[in-house]
Parts: C-alpha cells; structure tokens; sequence
C-alpha cells in the first residue's frame, strides 16, 4: 500500500469510493474503467486506519507525497512570468529531492476534464481518454518496474485536481493472470482485474493550486482528475525522487 506523506491527517484532502465501472462514455477508448462517484472523506470511513504517515526515512520513491512549491495566491497566470518564476522554483525543488539522478521535464499542458469521471489521461494516438491507467513510459518488466521514476506534477491552477489512485500491488494482480514476470503488465490488465473485482476501494487526493503531488506512476494504478471540464494547467518532471525528508519539509497537507 502506498504511504501517504503528510504532516498528519489528510483532514478532508482524502477522499475513498466503493469501486470502479466500465465506462461506455464516447470520449474514453473501449473497455475503460473509472471510479464510481460516491466520494467520502476517508476519515469517516473504515479506511482511515489503513494508512501510514512517515517522518523520516528515504521511502518516498515508491509511496505518494503532496509538496507546496508556491503560494497560490502567487500563481494567478500560469503563462506570466510568475508562472516561468514557478517552474524554476519547481525545478530547485526536484533537484533536491532527486540530487543522485537526472531530471526530464515533461512540460506543461492543459489537464482538461472528460466524462463524468472528469478524467484529464488521454491517449494522443486515438485522442481517447483511458481512465484507470498505469504509466509505461519506461516499459519495465514486472521484476524491475519498481526501479522506474517517479514523477512530480504540479497543479499550476486555476482550481483543485486530483491524484486518483488504487493501492492495488501488480505483482499479485500478474499472478493472478499468470504474467510471466519478465513481462510488463499494462493497463489492459489492470482493467481486465478492475471489471472482474469492481468493488475495491479508490481513493482520491486534492491538490491545491501551487500544491504538486509525487507518486510512483509506473508501479500504481490511477488517474488525473479536474474540478470541471475546462481544467488546471499542470506541469510534470520525472526523475528518482526520493528524499523523504525534503518532502517532508515541504509537505502541504
């Protein structure tokens, strides 16, 4: 399960749902899984004592962290020069919790909302949203996607989005279907284990404008999510962050 670094508890900022459904929205590919919608603070559910809270310790490359990189009071354009005076901060922020690896700035895009979901993952080849995913960018095998990057994304505004996530471990989903681990398991399979068990529990993290999330993308099923359909601009860099203690000194929540 992925250890979510905090200050204390999320208060509000996480939130759970019952499962997931094949969505038959036309702006998603074919055989598309999302959350259902009831969301319920984690607090007032029996989810809440499941999860971790870590001080110390180098653990944060394979768990999920939120950072403040800017007031947002500061980030009303996020095309001004403010906005290119964000993406140096950032880039100092990611230097220091990646000090022993390069980084590769992914750069800035619209993460607009689609369907009901309000997905904001979409596939350039088709120009279909995906829904529940899991990033290949790196295309590891099951015996080493856990050395893959991760990933900070920063939410540049103008409003809230959303980290959505399943603490699902791959390894026991390949298992399950018998995927030799020399392969890599996609999204297809993940999909495939999402509509045979819907009723697992999603979770969903705010982030606040100027407020950027890490997460171990490769090794999680999840998704984007927006406030509305017009979207935050968000701005993503990946690299091998894993300097708990600088996330911890920069924690939002």
């Amino acid at each position: 399960m992925p250890i979510l670094l905090v200050r204390d508890v999320p208060g509000g900022c996480l939130e759970v749902c019952s499962g997931t459904q094949e969505t038959d929205e036309t702006c998603f590919r074919p055989g598309s899984v999302i959350p259902r919608r009831d969301w319920t603070p984690v607090e007032d559910t029996q989810h809440g004592s499941g999860w971790t809270y870590y001080t110390t310790g180098n653990c944060l490359h394979h768990n999920i962290a939120v950072i403040r990189v800017i007031d947002s009071a500061l980030l009303r354009d996020p095309l001004s020069e403010r906005g290119a005076m964000t993406l140096d901060r950032l880039d100092a922020i990611c230097r220091r919790l990646s000090p022993h690896a390069p980084l590769e700035h992914k750069g800035r895009w619209l993460a607009k909302g689609a369907g009901t979901s309000l997905s904001t993952t979409w596939d350039r080849n088709d120009q279909k949203f995906t829904g529940l995913h899991i990033d290949r960018w790196e295309r590891k095998s099951l015996t080493s996607y856990k050395s893959a990057r991760n990933r900070v994304c920063l939410n540049m505004g103008p409003r809230p989005r959303y980290l959505v996530f399943m603490t699902l471990d791959l390894l026991a989903i390949a298992a399950r279907y018998g995927i030799d681990q020399t392969a890599s398991i996609t999204t297809s399979h993940a999909q495939i284990h999402l509509r045979e068990h819907p009723i697992m529990p999603v979770y969903r993290l705010r982030i606040e404008p100027g407020e950027a999330y890490i997460a171990p993308t490769e090794s999680l099923i999840h998704d984007g999510q927006a406030s509305c359909a017009a979207g935050e601009w968000v701005y993503t860099v990946f690299g091998r962050f894993d300097q708990t203690d600088v996330a911890q000194s920069l924690s939002a929540v």
